[in-house]
């Protein structure tokens, strides 16, 4: 007897060593998956990468195809420093937003900027960062130059750990990536992401229509779901795979980033989630 979780259920269930079990990976990362015997859901037994891709540290498609190529060190700093400044830009446009009534900045020495709050007289210091793990790789914890920084604004959504939140600064602010997504999306398309996001979204899509019972039925007939992407105002997977892939810390523009190191797993619990907030903030007819 082999016990798996059933998401649905939240327990695990036992099988025969003998169960069925089908492949609804995608075509980088194969996912096997059976049946709950309690809630016919599904349940996740295991991932296999698949070989070809894990040869090649990054993956993007062109016109002709699928290419493969490798991005120099140079260009992956360049291309860091792109995200950085995407980030910085967005904050100088967005500044009320979290809360501050005026910013100074973005300055080339010191702490990125300096912010007065609303209701407040004085200035603060403003470090912004990817994620708060910079502050850390950068040498500000160790820099008088940063001594007084009070905020950090950081784009990822993770948490720094106890023992690490004293030598941060005091405050961490975390962007609302939904609301950054927007803003940045033009920016994306003209730096030739949009390959990358089309395999995500169109990944979303196959999900869509594996758990859509209508997905074989005639176009003209279907009732027109609100989250429906083939009709008006239904799910954005563009914007839901942007989503995805800067909850997870991957950046496409990004030279580290690999296509085989996308889980086939957490698409899947991603697109549930999604899709139930979707569904539950979605205003009455």
């Amino acid at each position: 007897m082999t016990n798996f979780f059933c998401e649905k259920c939240r327990e695990n269930k036992s099988f025969e060593d003998d169960i069925s079990v089908w492949d609804i990976g995608f075509f980088w990362c194969k996912l096997w998956v059976t049946s709950c015997p309690d809630c016919d859901g599904t349940i996740f037994i295991s991932e296999e990468p698949i070989e070809y891709f894990e040869k090649f540290e990054t993956y993007r498609a062109g016109r002709e195809g699928v290419a493969i190529s490798s991005i120099s060190r140079e260009d992956r700093v360049k291309t860091g420093d792109l995200l950085e400044m995407w980030i910085q830009e967005y904050f100088l446009e967005n500044f009320p937003k979290y809360g501050f009534s005026e910013v100074e900045g973005p300055f080339k020495r010191g702490p990125d900027f300096r912010g007065k709050r609303i209701g407040e007289k004085s200035f603060e210091d403003i470090e912004i960062e990817r994620y708060w793990q910079n502050y850390f790789s950068h040498g500000h914890h160790r820099s008088k130059a940063f001594d007084k920084v009070k905020i950090l604004i950081v784009l990822g959504q993770n948490t720094p750990p106890e023992n690490k939140l004293k030598e941060l600064p005091s405050n961490i602010i975390y962007l609302d990536n939904n609301h950054f997504i927007n803003w940045a999306m033009p920016k994306f398309e003209q730096e030739k992401v949009s390959p990358i996001v089309k395999i995500i979204s169109e990944a979303f899509m196959a999900i869509y229509a594996l758990n859509c019972d209508r997905s074989r039925s005639d176009l003209s007939l279907c009732p027109r779901c609100l989250n429906c992407a083939y009709f008006d105002n239904g799910t954005n997977f563009s914007e839901m795979a942007l989503q995805f892939l800067i909850e997870n810390d991957f950046f496409p523009f990004l030279s580290d980033f690999s296509i085989s190191e996308v889980s086939s797993k957490k698409m899947y619990l991603f697109y549930r989630d999604y899709m139930m907030k979707r569904v539950l903030t979605m205003p009455l007819a």
